[in-house]
Formats: C-alpha cells, sequence, structure tokens
C-alpha cells in the first residue's frame, strides 16, 4: 500500500470511528437511576431519568404505580429531568401510617422531593386521583411550580359536579359501579378510592394557586373499561364542563379535547401528553430570556 493510499485508508478509519462514536452518543438513552427514600419512618420508590430544569414530576391515578409512565417519563428525559414514584402503599413503596387523602399525599410528595435533593421548580403532571394530588401540592407550595399538566383529572368539585348535572338514579348507578370496581381491591388501592370519595365528595378551596402555565387534557370518548363500570355520556359531558370551571383559576391555560383516547390518556396518546409537558418547559424557558 502506497503512502497515499494509507494517509486515505487512516483519514477514512478516523472519520468512522468518530462517526460511530456520535451516533452512539445520540442514541444513549437518558441518565437514569432509582432509589428508595425515607420520609419519615417510611420509604418511597422514586425513579429519576435526564437533566435539566425545570424538573417534571409525574402523579399517577388511582392505583396506578410509577411502571406505566415509564414510555413518557423516557421521552421526556431527554429534554428534562423527569420524576416519577409510587405512592405510598403501590409498587415499589412502603405503606404510609397517614390515611391517603389529598393532603397527606401532597405533603409526602413534598417531603420526597426535599429529602431525595430534587430542587424546585417543578412541573407537577396529573392523571384523574393524580390531578387533585398535584393541584394540592401547588396550593400547599405554589413558591415550588412553574407549571401544571392536568390529564383527564378528578378535582376537588368532581363528584359535586356529577351529581349536580346527573339525574339521582344515574348518579347513584355511577357511584355503585364505582364500589363494586373497588371491593376486590387491595387495601391500598381500596385506601386510595375512599380517600377520594373523602377529598372531592367535599368542595377543596384551592385558594393559594400560582399563576403558572396549566395544560389539561380531556377526554371524550369513553372506553370499553369505562362503560363496564357504569360512565355514561352524561358523565362525559359532565367532566368537560367541570374541566372548564376548573381552568378558570388559571389565567394561562390551554384546554385539549381527545375524542381518540379513553380515561387512560397516557396510555392511549402518550403524544398529547408529552407535547403538553413539552409546551410548558418551552414556555418556562422562554419567559426566563
Amino acid at each position: 500500500m502506497n503512502k497515499t493510499l494509507k494517509i486515505l485508508f487512516v483519514c477514512f478509519s478516523v472519520m468512522l470511528l468518530v462517526e460511530g462514536d456520535f451516533v452512539a452518543a445520540r442514541q444513549e438513552p437518558p441518565l437514569s437511576t432509582s432509589q428508595k427514600v425515607d420520609i419519615g419512618g417510611f420509604k418511597l420508590y422514586l425513579q429519576i431519568m435526564g437533566e435539566g430544569s425545570p424538573t417534571v414530576v409525574i402523579c399517577a391515578g388511582l392505583g396506578d404505580s410509577s411502571k406505566s409512565w415509564t414510555r413518557i417519563q423516557n421521552q421526556v428525559a431527554e429534554f428534562t429531568q423527569s420524576i416519577s414514584y409510587d405512592r405510598a402503599g403501590l409498587g415499589q413503596s412502603e405503606p404510609s401510617p397517614e390515611p391517603r387523602d389529598n393532603i397527606h399525599v401532597a405533603q409526602e410528595l413534598h417531603l420526597l422531593l426535599k429529602n431525595a435533593a430534587i430542587q424546585p421548580p417543578y412541573v407537577l403532571v396529573g392523571h384523574s386521583l393524580g390531578g387533585i394530588h398535584i393541584l394540592t401540592y401547588a396550593d400547599l407550595f405554589p413558591d415550588e411550580i412553574a407549571g401544571l399538566v392536568l390529564v383527564d383529572p378528578k378535582d376537588g368539585t368532581t363528584f359535586d359536579g356529577w351529581k349536580a348535572d346527573l339525574k339521582p338514579e344515574k348518579y347513584d348507578q355511577l357511584i355503585n359501579g364505582f364500589e363494586s370496581y373497588y371491593a376486590t381491591a387491595t387495601n391500598t388501592i381500596k385506601a386510595e378510592w375512599e380517600a377520594l370519595k373523602i377529598s372531592i365528595e367535599r368542595p377543596q378551596k384551592f385558594d393559594k394557586l400560582p399563576n403558572v402555565p396549566v395544560v389539561c387534557l380531556t377526554s371524550i370518548r369513553l372506553s370499553d373499561p369505562e362503560i363496564n363500570m357504569g360512565l355514561t355520556p352524561e358523565v362525559v359531558e359532565s367532566s368537560l364542563r367541570i374541566h372548564k370551571e376548573l381552568l378558570r383559576q388559571f389565567p394561562n391555560h390551554t384546554h385539549v379535547i381527545t375524542d381518540r383516547s379513553g380515561h387512560n390518556i397516557y396510555f392511549d396518546e402518550p403524544e398529547l401528553v408529552v407535547n403538553a409537558i413539552r409546551r410548558i418547559f418551552d414556555e418556562v424557558h422562554n419567559n426566563k430570556k
């Protein structure tokens, strides 16, 4: 091999190595760690992915664990730090001696983030029951919040709203359907259901909610499991009205309504949730400029 060919061969080899390193770096998954954090006599499981600020904190729905949000958390971790966790007694977390009402759950999350040294500001993401949890957190700790993403949420007026909008027999049928569904659930899930009834049967007065960007995703399509539980188009209409009323508390809000998902929007249309989170992330960073 002559000198010129040797030089070309070496250059080509270096290019391949550099390109290979670049592709490997580009395809490397976001940094991910998990831990159990003591928050005062019991430990909560925490999954951390990615880097950056504001940190996105995901709060799952009733009886759900952090595993259900892995796909979305991975995508969010591509542009900022994302956190998911298991509430006490669910997934890999230890049970709590305290009731499962929204106040205690929000306070436990606050301790978890503090003890894990996860610094604010946070973009809180709450699905269903997680909706009232993140609203409660935002009301208790408004200075820590950069934005909220409400994914088909339950808030402090849900049951009152249903009761006002539905005929009495339809409302009773709905609640009986829920009761039957959760009758065979685990103790923690039953406790969350009982706490949910208490939390949203009595209207919650949130008077310290921060003026931050909010995105609410509302489903107007019933899945088969929802129909089997007794939900009807009238319940969907009522929930839509309740979400609109909720958003009036936030001057800077976006309401996304989908007829392609059931209640579990994060599963049926994960891109809607990721886009909502990215929208708030971008707005927070644009406001810093």
